[in-house]
């Protein structure tokens, strides 16, 4: 079995959810704020 991806966004999703407060770094933070992921 190998390993899977994680979800992000509804680890994001259940973070708000839960009213937790939190950042987001690195890569993940760049593409949430619009750059395209393959120059990453």
């Amino acid at each position: 079995m190998g390993a899977s991806t994680p979800d992000f966004l509804e680890i994001l999703r259940v973070l708000v959810e839960e009213e937790v407060e939190f950042i987001v770094v690195g890569a993940l933070s760049a593409v949430f704020q619009g750059a395209p992921d393959h120059d990453l």
